[in-house]
């Protein structure tokens, strides 16, 4: 089920789109980083008018070079640009792992679901059988003269209120298979074939850990997805700063020019040009450093939400370990619980049948048993 989950479902399918955007994202900035080379053919055709001081002639120029550049990154600009492209891969793919956690999750958490009310189906039924036959017993007794109508009553009720358990469970497993089919992501009622036929619960090993290590927790795939998510806009941040600083280029073209297409492969159409060129940012410094102040915000706004993240993983993981301990205990109350039910409706049985005690025990015994087996 999980294997058809994580290759049909929907949201993983969408979790995968978005890592894909995420390294093409961090192609680009890497592209960025790397010297520019482009082919620049071009034809014109123009005429000047005399009157502004042309010769009224038109005029052709044939073009064919290449010209090149490269953005020297001498204080880091392009570099945090990639480190930023790299973190929020290394971000989505973390949020990947996270969505093949939780539909894992889900689908196992909905499996154990529906295995357990396939159990408490047959738990009902069986005790339907046990009411149903104590039942028939009665009302022979009662058709004989040994039992008053109290307690064939009694017996009926309970047998019905037993009997009236049993639709709501199946509307249960119903609805809860067809969830795992939406998980898995095929048709409703699909799945009748692999899953209808009832099967015992999966029988986990007892885990014993004492505190939470903090390297455990960084394997959480949410912490991972925070943590990167922090680290690139820390990236973006510095990125930002370099705008205030001066960018260097080296820039060159080469290629044929000519003012006739038939002279344009002669040696004398050769031209080239080279030569450095250096930016700075005057009169939009205000612009820049806006922009290193909202990226100065949206760091502090992730280290929040990451510290914040750490904090809910911790109470969440204390608060399973807690409960799985516990809840463990709760189990082995339980199963003693039930066989001393099953014990007491024995006892309770015989008696009533020998005439030591009234038929309110018998009942009592009956629904104490499917209580405390509902609850196991």
């Amino acid at each position: 089920l999980i294997a058809l989950s994580l290759k049909n479902n929907r949201d993983l399918q969408a979790a995968r789109a978005k890592v894909a955007e995420s390294r093409a994202a961090l192609g680009i900035s890497k592209a960025a980083s790397l010297p520019w080379l482009d082919s620049t053919n071009s034809w014109n055709r123009s005429e000047t008018s005399v009157h502004s001081g042309g010769t009224g002639i038109p005029r052709e120029i044939y073009r064919l070079g290449v010209d090149a550049s490269w953005e020297i990154d001498i204080f880091g600009g392009q570099r945090e640009n990639i480190k930023a492209g790299a973190a929020s891969l290394e971000e989505q793919y973390a949020s990947l792992h996270a969505a093949w956690v939780t539909l894992s999750s889900e689908v196992a958490l909905n499996y154990l679901s529906l295995r357990t009310l396939q159990d408490r189906l047959d738990i009902a039924q069986k005790n339907l059988a046990l009411q149903t036959k104590t039942l028939k017993l009665l009302q022979s007794r009662y058709d004989a003269g040994l039992s008053d109508a109290l307690a064939l009553s009694q017996a009926k009720y309970t047998a019905e209120q037993t009997r009236s358990m049993i639709p709501p469970i199946r509307t249960s497993i119903e609805q809860t298979m067809n969830g795992l089919a939406l998980l898995v992501g095929v048709v409703p009622g699909s799945l009748e074939e692999m899953l209808g036929e009832k099967k015992p619960l999966p029988k986990p090993d007892a885990v014993n850990l004492v505190g939470i290590p903090a390297d455990y927790l960084r394997q959480r795939p949410d912490i991972r997805a925070a943590e990167r998510r922090l680290a690139a806009q820390i990236a973006r941040k510095k990125s930002a700063k370099t705008d205030l600083l001066p960018k260097f280029f080296l820039f060159g073209s080469v290629g044929l020019e000519s003012l006739s297409s038939g002279n344009l492969f002669s040696s004398d159409s050769y031209s080239y040009g080279f030569g450095p060129k250096i930016t700075w940012p005057i009169f939009h410094g205000g612009a820049i450093r806006n922009n290193i102040r909202v990226q100065t915000a949206r760091e502090e706004q992730y280290l929040a939400a990451y510290e914040q993240t750490v904090l809910n993983a911790v109470a969440e993981v204390r608060d399973a370990l807690t409960a799985n301990s516990q809840e463990r205990e709760r189990n082995s109350a339980l199963k003693q619980g039930v066989a001393a039910a099953r014990n007491a409706l024995k006892v309770a049985d015989d008696q009533y049948r020998n005439g030591l005690t009234n038929f309110n025990n018998v009942i009592d015994a009956q629904r104490a048993l499917l209580l405390l087996e509902e609850q196991q």
